[in-house]
């Protein structure tokens, strides 16, 4: 099915004398169409589920903010910075049961559902940056705070048909469940910029404050009414405070360029499973180094080798335990207890002009994470629930090469190789 899109903007700047005003407006409306299909074999017999959905999408962002020039050498700002994301599907999911082996159509069961999503994210910020000397010498803060707010809603009923998909069962189900998020995240940042003769350093410091509360509902409804299922429902309180130093260094010295750099976190969290009356606590101390050399014999050529450690941590939606069901034998969950991942990234690239270039890399992530698809063989239930679940491991080269056939006529040709290897807890 095809679908209209409206998209309007706008974007604002005003200055006068010291002071400079400017704000940005977007907005969008429209829907798409979206077909899913998933096989899955359960003993004796196959359910194959088709997802037909329509999705409807209204997000609103807007930013406004000034910046003071203090003096020559100083500059306040400030900035509000505001997203607001409303989203709705309204779907038929429908189950075709095929008892094995003899291959015979057994029932079929028809969801329709009702889903929104509503999201507002609105982040104050705060800065300063003043230019010590005229050397280069720059303090530069940030003070940060987002306010997140989402609410979930799921709402669907199933009804069976025997095997010719045209005669009910008698069996029916309503089902509905419902989300609340919030999350409040305060930071504070300081960088230094300190340019020398021996060397440009960079030293800087961070302050981070989360906060993420969910409370998520599942229910049923009957000849009685509505009825709360304690055994699905769920809530969730998580805390996390993160403190970091870092510095960098970085210097040339005839046609060689060193970097190096060292970031150091100390990390606390704390979550409270409400439905389960426990908390989890963690506590890490991690180092993230990095190192950088390039050298560059001449004009034509050169050869650049680095390296990082990277902290990847999970979204706030992988993190969110409500469960989105599409039919009733088939949901997606995030999980409130993920932990982040660490990535060593090793690179080591080669350049000829700018128009020709060589890499060769290696990669190796600990923890990572992902949805991971489960199947209940007892239930006849597939779920997706966000788990750390492996150990990845990518290594390989990519090639390029860019020319001008004509003056008017720029090709580049790609060409990489890789090997992937994925190391499960959780798969064999």
């Amino acid at each position: 099915a095809s679908f209209g899109k409206g998209i309007a903007g706008g974007e604002l700047n005003y200055r006068n004398g010291r002071l400079n005003l400017y704000g940005t407006l977007n907005y969008s409306n429209g829907a798409n169409q979206i077909v899913e299909r998933l096989s899955t074999p359960y003993p004796g017999q196959i359910f194959d589920v088709t997802d037909d959905y329509k999705r409807i999408m209204k997000p609103l962002q807007y930013t406004a903010g000034l910046d003071f020039d203090i003096h020559k050498n100083a500059v306040l700002g400030i900035q509000w910075m505001s997203a607001n994301a409303n989203r709705k599907d309204e779907s038929t999911d429908k189950i075709v049961v095929t008892k094995l082996p003899a291959a015979i159509i057994d029932s079929t069961m028809i969801t329709l559902g009702r889903a929104t999503r509503n999201n507002s994210n609105n982040t104050l910020n705060l800065n300063y940056v003043w230019k010590i000397d005229s050397t280069g010498k720059t303090l530069t803060l940030n003070a940060n705070r987002l306010w997140f707010n989402g609410s979930r809603t799921n709402d669907f009923n199933t009804s069976n048909y025997f095997g010719d998909g045209n005669t009910p069962t008698g069996i029916a189900s309503h089902n509905t469940a419902s989300g609340r998020q919030n999350i409040t995240i305060s930071t504070a940042q300081a960088d230094v910029q300190l340019p020398y003769a021996f060397a440009s350093l960079s030293l800087g410091g961070k302050l981070s404050f989360i906060s993420n509360t969910s409370d998520n509902r599942f229910g049923y409804f009957d000849q009685d009414g509505y009825h709360d299922d304690p055994t699905v429902s769920n809530g969730f309180e998580y805390r996390e405070q993160v403190q970091a130093l870092y510095a960098s260094a970085e210097k040339a010295i005839g046609k060689w360029s060193f970097q190096a750099g060292l970031r150091a976190e100390f990390t606390q969290t704390s979550g409270y499973a409400v439905s389960l009356g426990s908390t989890t606590t963690n506590r890490y101390f991690n180092l993230f180094p990095t190192a950088y050399i390039q050298f560059q014999p001449n004009a034509d050529n050169s050869w650049n080798l680095n390296y990082s450690k990277r902290i990847n941590r999970p979204d706030y939606r992988s993190l969110d335990p409500f469960r989105a069901y599409a039919t009733p034998y088939h949901y997606s969950q995030g999980n409130p207890f993920l932990l982040p991942s660490f990535n060593h990234n090793l690179e080591f690239a080669y350049a000829y002009k700018g128009r020709y270039s060589l890499t060769a890399f290696y990669q190796y992530e600990r923890n990572h994470f992902a949805s991971v698809w489960m199947i209940d063989e007892i239930r006849n239930i597939t779920s997706g629930i966000s788990l750390n679940f492996a150990d990845f491991v990518s290594y390989g080269t990519n090639a390029m090469a860019t020319w001008q056939p004509f003056g008017w006529w720029e090709a580049q040709v790609q060409l990489g190789v890789q090997q992937q290897q994925l190391r499960s807890s959780v798969y064999a």
